[in-house]
């Protein structure tokens, strides 16, 4: 029988739609309840129904909030490998976890009850952290987008998604805590990009569940993270809202759930910028940016 991956490919194993190698961005934060899977499942939704892209997301948090976020979407046809094969599996293939969604264009390669266990079991591992790199080969040219939604913290499994991407995405809140979980992070990717020779860099900073009724605060916290971090820190943001906890409980998008919210305008701002930063870095080329070091 034909799986889902084969038919995919047109039931061929190097078949590939685009020809060309997608954006891979990883979605990363040291702290929780930033916001960090929303923006991740949001951002993917987006930019299937905006932006006519074929988007593998791809959750390695083993809380499996993905899931959740998108359980409406979520189709009955199930992948021909769970996703923690992917590191544990000797002849790993990411494409195979994946599973069509009732979202034209978006697929999604869901956490499963192994993905606890992937971090003490590859412990021993010789080259551990390209496991989910080295399992991409027919990803490559199945879709426009992958976006791996990290655990809260920088674990094997946040390692490989560092590895594996080119571009990483830091949700944060507008909190002291949260902006040094960005410094954090970003260190990471720098210690990944030095010592490993990769090209990955971070894209982004997105300030998310941001609380209106706080201006002077989000003010100045705005001004230590932009201080900080720069340009990497986007203009748009992404407001708290009832609506999004309410289109979470549900299991759909919030642009379903409350398509004229502040938050769902927000969502496809932060797309539109992204996939902006995108076009700009891909024509230009640049070096990896470096981020301060300020405290």
């Amino acid at each position: 029988m034909m799986g889902i991956a084969d038919r995919w490919l047109g039931g061929g194993s190097t078949g590939t739609p685009s020809g060309t190698a997608p954006h891979v961005l990883a979605v990363c934060s040291r702290k929780g309840g930033v916001g960090k899977t929303t923006v991740a499942a949001h951002v993917a939704v987006a930019l299937a129904r905006w932006h006519a892209a074929r988007v593998l997301l791809v959750d390695l948090d083993p809380q499996a909030h993905v899931s959740r976020v998108l359980a409406q979407l979520l189709g009955d046809t199930r992948p021909e490998k769970p996703l923690s094969s992917v590191f544990l599996g000797k002849r790993a293939d990411l494409l195979g976890a994946a599973e069509p969604t009732h979202e034209p264009g978006l697929w999604i390669a869901r956490s499963d009850e192994m993905m606890c266990d992937v971090q003490t079991l590859v412990a021993s591992k010789i080259g551990r952290e390209f496991l989910l790199r080295n399992a991409m080969g027919r990803v490559q040219g199945a879709f426009d987008f992958v976006l791996f939604d990290c655990p809260p913290n920088v674990d094997v499994l946040t390692i490989n998604a560092l590895v594996a991407a080119r571009h990483i995405l830091v949700p944060t809140e507008l909190s002291s805590l949260s902006i040094q979980g960005v410094s954090d992070i970003c260190e990471a990717v720098d210690t990944v990009r030095d010592h490993l020779s990769l090209p990955v860099e971070t894209l982004a900073i997105i300030p998310s569940r941001i609380d209106r009724r706080s201006r002077s605060v989000n003010r100045d916290l705005l001004a230590v993270l932009r201080e900080r971090f720069g340009a990497l820190v986007l203009q748009d943001d992404i407001p708290s809202a009832t609506a999004v906890s309410r289109s979470c409980l549900r299991g759909r998008p919030v642009f379903d759930e409350s398509p004229q919210s502040p938050a769902s305008a927000g969502f496809k701002r932060v797309t539109r910028a992204l996939c902006s930063r995108l076009l700009w870095r891909s024509a230009s080329s640049p070096e990896p940016m470096h981020v301060k070091r300020g405290r």
